[in-house]
């Protein structure tokens, strides 16, 4: 099967594949034919690559230095990473807010991957790790520009828009079912 077929399937029958082709280890690694989505230990090598990731993706386009990252505040976050064979292709941070909520942040795809249902991966992904780690709402301030595939993820706006970065932003949520 294809990459780009694979990740098809998992946009239209998300129940289906995870059962028929990905094996999940207590929730915490995603394994596919063509992809994996795990946990990312801080301070890692990996964690590096995230770094630049993010770097590249979402700082680098609108002007905003690699120093608007700050290391230690993530040390204690949950740091998810997508990767096909040994090469990272997208990433998210989860940062709890309190016993209930945990916030999505730094939400990155690289260019050459998007719309290939990867973001689709990592937010399911997310989710479940959220669940596993008893929150029920996980919220994200998404950048305008991306509400649309927040929305359809089943996403909701909550309140006005901010600016954060320079850029115009939502508050967003999602109350997470139970599994």
């Amino acid at each position: 099967m294809l990459h780009g077929e694979f990740v098809k399937i998992i946009v239209k029958y998300r129940a289906e594949i995870y059962h028929n082709y990905c094996k999940y280890k207590n929730y915490s690694t995603l394994i596919c034919s063509c992809m994996t989505i795990r946990q990312i230990e801080f301070g890692s090598d990996e964690y590096e690559q995230m770094i630049a990731l993010r770097v590249s993706q979402l700082l680098a386009p609108i002007g905003v230095p690699s120093t608007y990252i700050e290391k230690t505040k993530e040390q204690h976050d949950y740091l998810v990473g997508a990767f096909e064979k040994q090469e990272l292709i997208g990433c998210c941070i989860l940062t709890p807010i309190n016993n209930t909520v945990i916030q999505l942040r730094q939400m990155a795809v690289r260019s050459d991957y998007r719309g290939k249902g990867i973001g689709v991966a990592i937010i399911e992904f997310a989710e479940h790790l959220a669940t596993e780690n008893k929150f029920s709402i996980l919220m994200m301030h998404a950048r305008d520009p991306v509400l649309d595939f927040y929305k359809k993820c089943g996403y909701q706006i909550d309140g006005e828009q901010f600016f954060e970065v320079g850029i115009g932003h939502h508050k967003m949520q999602k109350e997470l079912r139970k599994r």
